[in-house]
């Protein structure tokens, strides 16, 4: 007799991942297809919408073929979030996808802040105004490709591309939803001020189901072709932060992960919408009814260390503890702009204290710092606005050293938990799918799988706490003395 099963599927901006879990949550199978992006001169970026999903059929063909002793029962959803995927009448996409990191709608960004001002949008969306993000993108098109925008009959999100492909259905999520600025975030609903504002019907925007809900299941001819049941169902999901950090169980408000990738993320549940947040987080829908999540973004966490061990191959320097720690220096990671909490593209990297006595690597170590003190930006908003934080989860290739662990530690004052495997986005997708079908019949039988996860602790150390108190006082104050010189530089090269 078969056994059930479930696949997650992780729509990337470089790839797209698919896993599939059995009764017990364990991995069964995972494959990954990869493909990328295309780059323009101008902060363009765009991806094909059919190469995600010709790219998503060889990985579930991969999948299903691998596991004749399984029936996989559910599909759950996630992805990059922000891209915005147009689709004419009859269903067909019109352009290029543009994706979250593309830059071109600054303009049109700026125009959103001006004429509705960012209290308004904070009250609509619970969200400040970034490029990145979809409806400054739809503005592009509305402005710059007018022929396009009047073809467009629905907007979807990329990885709701993948559902319309396999099922027809034109839904999205609360969660990915929430990254539009298109979204009542509060109610949980689309904003009809901002859909007006940008220029949308109403009709072109996707249905919104919770996380946990069903899409219903996948088309015959599509089943067929992948592999699959036509009683297989298509679960909502979730964009990719909040997958992973059900991946990570992070489920409940005072819990929080922190992600030390290409850029540094800091996310955590709440059980309430914050008002008193004003947009300074990111504030979305999370994966259950009656909870949200606030989240930090700093562009350049591991993209600094790449950055500098590129220039200089000394990032080995930061495991070398014969080095004076107390070398006040300090380092700005603004490589790439910043997001949180400075919404500011045009801020700028700096070394700042630099003397003759210091090494390459004082310089390594600073940048550890300086990507910590940027990563407590972020948790000083969440004390401000009384989240209180007792456990610390922290993935991503950072993670892996044990230096900046320690610093990191040492900067938020807390307990911080390495988890020394991780399963990403496309596992808590597979999570979600599993909950939503009663596979893992609710989230405490969830919390007991995952407990067989391994945790690597590092304790702060009290005179390094204080010792980074005061270094992290001025590292504040770092962005506002340099942001007029960053300004005049920029004006220059131009």
């Amino acid at each position: 007799m078969k056994r059930d099963c479930v696949i997650g599927i992780d729509l990337g901006t470089t790839s797209v991942k698919v896993v599939a879990t059995d009764e017990s949550g364990k991995i069964i199978r995972q494959t990954t297809q990869f493909y990328e992006p295309m780059y323009g001169k101008n902060g363009e970026v765009e991806q094909d919408p059919e190469i995600w999903w010709n790219s998503t059929v060889i990985a579930i063909r991969q999948i299903s073929s691998s596991l004749p002793d399984y029936v996989i029962c559910a599909v759950g959803l996630t992805g990059q979030m922000h891209g915005s995927v147009v689709l004419d009448d009859r269903g067909r996409s019109i352009r290029p996808a543009l994706l979250w990191n593309d830059q071109r709608a600054e303009e049109q960004a700026k125009r959103m802040r001006q004429e509705l001002g960012q209290e308004t949008i904070n009250r609509l969306t619970g969200n400040q105004v970034v490029t990145g993000f979809t409806a400054p993108k739809l503005m592009w098109l509305k402005d710059e490709e007018p022929d396009v925008f009047k073809r467009i009959e629905h907007v979807l999100l990329p990885k709701d591309y993948i559902r319309y492909k396999l099922t027809l259905s034109l839904d999205t999520d609360v969660n990915d939803a929430s990254g539009t600025l298109l979204f009542d975030v509060s109610h949980r609903k689309w904003s009809s001020h901002m859909m007006e504002y940008v220029g949308l019907k109403s009709s072109s925007l996707p249905s919104v189901l919770e996380c946990l809900d069903s899409s219903g299941t996948i088309l015959p001819n599509i089943a067929n072709d992948l592999g699959l049941s036509e009683r297989t169902i298509v679960i909502a999901g979730a964009g990719d932060q909040a997958a992973a950090a059900v991946g990570m169980c992070i489920l409940d408000e005072g819990r929080c992960n922190i992600s030390l990738g290409t850029s540094g993320v800091i996310f955590t549940p709440v059980n309430a919408f914050h008002e008193e947040n004003q947009g300074q987080l990111h504030q979305f829908c999370f994966v259950t009814k009656g909870t949200w999540s606030l989240m930090g973004v700093m562009l350049s966490a591991a993209a600094s260390i790449k950055w500098w061990n590129d220039l200089t191959n000394q990032i080995e320097g930061t495991e070398d503890r014969t080095i004076p720690k107390h070398t006040p220096l300090l380092f700005l990671p603004y490589l790439s702009g910043e997001r949180t909490p400075h919404l500011d593209m045009l801020a700028r990297g700096a070394f700042i204290g630099l003397h003759r006595t210091h090494s390459l690597p004082h310089l390594s170590r600073a940048i550890l710092e300086g990507v910590s003190f940027a990563l407590r930006d972020s948790y000083e908003i969440l004390l401000k606005v009384h989240i209180q934080l007792d456990q610390f989860r922290v993935t991503g290739g950072g993670a892996n050293n044990t230096e900046w662990m320690n610093i990191l530690s040492n900067v938020f004052r807390s307990l911080m938990n390495r988890v020394d495997h991780v399963e990403g986005a496309a596992y808590g997708a597979a999570v979600l799918a599993a909950l939503s079908i009663g596979m893992i019949p609710n989230m405490e039988a969830y919390k007991q799988i995952w407990k067989h996860h391994k945790l690597t602790t590092f304790e702060p150390n009290q005179a390094e706490e204080d010792y980074y108190m005061d270094l992290y006082e001025i590292f504040k104050d770092g962005y506002r003395s340099l942001q007029d010189l960053n300004r005049r530089l920029q004006h220059i090269s131009r």
